[in-house]
């Protein structure tokens, strides 16, 4: 069976389709284990991580869409503390599930991106980048 998951970055830009499936606003989310374990592997116990998130549109870096086009992975970056923003990968399955998460320096700005990692939304279907 063929994989058509296909991932998107906001600075290449999301597709139009996807912009009203974004999850935004209030979020409550539950650390899967192997993102507890990330979170002490990063100096961070779960009582330090938010039990809610406030989502803004701009604050989403990577999305992952299946083959029926349903939003299934969202990548969020809010800042947490002085000099350090938390990544945090969110599973779409039916609840709201962070997988992993890491701690990032608030000026990196990820000028390595690798463009080959992701999907590129024909120009008729491209929403504004940098939401």
């Amino acid at each position: 069976m063929m994989n058509t998951t296909r991932k998107y970055h906001r600075l290449l830009g999301f597709p139009n389709s996807v912009l009203p499936k974004l999850l935004t606003g209030t979020v409550h989310v539950e650390y899967t284990e192997h993102a507890q374990e990330a979170a002490h592997d990063n100096g961070l116990c779960l009582q330090q991580l938010p039990a809610t998130l406030q989502i803004q549109r701009h604050q989403i870096i990577e999305i992952a869409l299946d083959g029926d086009d349903q939003l299934i992975k969202q990548l969020v970056r809010i800042p947490f503390r002085c000099g350090a923003d938390l990544c945090i990968a969110l599973a779409l399955d039916g609840g709201v599930r962070a997988k992993t998460l890491w701690l990032q320096d608030t000026c990196d700005t990820h000028e390595t991106l690798n463009r080959s990692q992701y999907s590129i939304p024909a120009r008729s279907h491209l929403a504004e980048r940098r939401l």
